[in-house]
């Protein structure tokens, strides 16, 4: 999000409705979403459950103050008869958790915004205009984590977004550059959501509100289904290549993995994203750069670590920039 203007005139309050240069994105008040921040809940694990987090006790519970910080941020959650953490795990935000803690030992908290994002399937385009109060609410709490000593610094805190949670985590990193003039370390976008994000494959005009490389000191995408929502039905993720390095496994249109059955009712291609994360703190796979599939699928951009690869996911290098493509199972 670029350190432009934080809102344009013509982005400011109409007639007491916010609006975002869209008619979809308008809101009733600001006064309702502000309130159902207040909601959004910062799970942490202690004693082998996932627990609110305490900011009075949790430095004293399973929490290391000098070690690496993973914010693990879910997406839209349109099954409203569900509850927060039935919706969480069905996004692999537990199992997301539950890996990093694992394989790296290292502190792990996952944002519940389920207040703001669980609405109707007609109504996201008021989860999507959401995302921006609870980016503002997750600065918030990082800001407090780092003014309690519970971590040490900006460049420790690793953003995972899924889907709406990319921009989520987009504009949390944009927050903190205008209240702290500091960058976060890193912010993983995986399959940043398309609609109402995705202008015919270029950025809006407003970045404040949309995950780009500029939020962090480094921010790495996967890209598992993108497309048009209108021409391509079932296609949830962006098409814009905003990273500072984009990944595009089996294209980064429809995943093998997939049935066209899954990707029409389950979005199975895009929920892949978090499982190939899941799956690249243990079995980490090389990706090439490429400026296309066509390219990468008729054999020339082949490639070694040694020779300009890097590997998806967790462990991508941070001196990677580009994009890269490989082929998934």
């Amino acid at each position: 999000m670029k350190m432009l203007n934080e809102m344009n005139e013509s982005n400011e309050k109409i007639d007491g409705r916010f609006f975002y240069g869209n008619p979809f994105w308008r809101l009733n008040s600001e006064n309702r979403n502000r309130e159902k921040q207040q909601h959004i809940r910062y799970l942490y694990k202690i004693n082998n459950q996932w627990t609110a987090a305490d900011l009075n006790t949790m430095g004293n519970n399973n929490w290391n103050k000098t070690g690496k910080l993973k914010v693990l941020i879910h997406g839209f959650t349109y099954q409203t008869y569900k509850s927060a953490e039935q919706l969480m795990k069905e996004q692999s935000m537990f199992q997301l958790g539950d890996a990093y803690i694992r394989a790296r030992r290292c502190n792990v908290i996952i944002v519940d915004w389920t207040s703001l994002s669980k609405e109707p399937l007609f109504r996201y385009y008021v989860a999507a205009a959401s995302t921006r109060h609870a980016g503002e609410a997750v600065a918030t709490f990082l800001i407090e984590l780092i003014n309690r000593g519970l971590i040490s610094s900006w460049s420790d805190i690793h953003i995972i977004g899924h889907s709406l949670g990319s921009h989520v985590a987009g504009v949390t990193g944009y927050e903190i550059q205008r209240q702290k003039q500091t960058n976060l370390g890193r912010i993983s976008g995986l399959d940043p959501a398309g609609p109402l994000f995705d202008e015919r494959g270029r950025l809006p005009a407003d970045f404040s509100k949309v995950l780009d490389e500029s939020d962090a000191d480094f921010v790495d995408i996967l890209h598992t289904n993108m497309g048009n929502i209108v021409t391509n039905v079932g296609a949830l993720g962006s098409t814009v290549v905003a990273g500072s390095v984009d990944f595009f496994p089996n294209g980064g249109e429809r995943q093998k993995r997939c049935t066209f059955y899954q990707d029409e009712f389950m979005a199975c291609s895009h929920q892949a994203s978090v499982k190939y994360f899941i799956e690249s703190l243990t079995d980490p796979v090389l990706a090439c750069p490429c400026d296309s599939w066509l390219s990468y699928t008729a054999g020339r951009c082949k490639c070694t670590a040694a020779t300009g690869g890097t590997f998806m996911g967790d462990g991508c290098s941070e001196r990677t920039s580009g994009k890269y493509y490989l082929d998934m199972q």
